[in-house]
């Protein structure tokens, strides 16, 4: 393939995320209630995963997560605003379909003298990316709509 250039992307954030202003190493875990320690003991012995939602402790804020089981080892994953998903793969793909829709232009044959040869490549390539980009601005704006609908909303 030919060298394209690396792809920028928007900074990544996470689904939620919950600044403190406490020490959190100054917190007494002894004041947990039983059945949640021995909740949590199980799960950290066990290959059994999470059906709700993992808070990952940080220095000044909690972080939304999920786990996920990996060659028998359990794994946190913190998860991450899909509306930065969607459109970073867009804002990624950009360069990509200007080299193509530039490499599409430069191969086309002109109307007046029809010359070159006539590559269904070029135009694959340059329709795959811009569709690619549409499908995820698309996805962006629902994703962006999903979050803003109040939770109660009737339809």
């Amino acid at each position: 393939m030919e060298k394209i250039t690396k792809m920028p992307h928007i900074k990544f954030k996470p689904t939620r995320k919950i600044d403190f202003d406490f020490d959190f190493s100054e917190l007494d875990f002894n004041l947990a209630a039983t059945e949640s320690r021995i909740n949590a003991k199980r799960y950290l012995k066990s290959n059994e995963l999470n059906d709700g939602t993992i808070l990952m402790f940080f220095e000044k804020a909690v972080v939304f997560a999920f786990d996920h089981l990996h060659q028998n080892e359990k794994i946190f994953i913190p998860e991450i605003n899909p509306v930065t998903i969607f459109f970073s793969n867009a804002i990624m793909s950009l360069r990509l379909l200007i080299h193509y829709k530039e490499k599409l232009i430069q191969n086309s044959p002109r109307v007046k003298t029809f010359d070159g040869n006539v590559d269904p490549k070029d135009f694959g390539n340059f329709f795959q990316i811009a569709t690619n980009i549409i499908v995820n601005l698309q996805a962006t704006v629902e994703s962006l709509a999903n979050r803003l609908i109040p939770k109660d909303r009737e339809f």
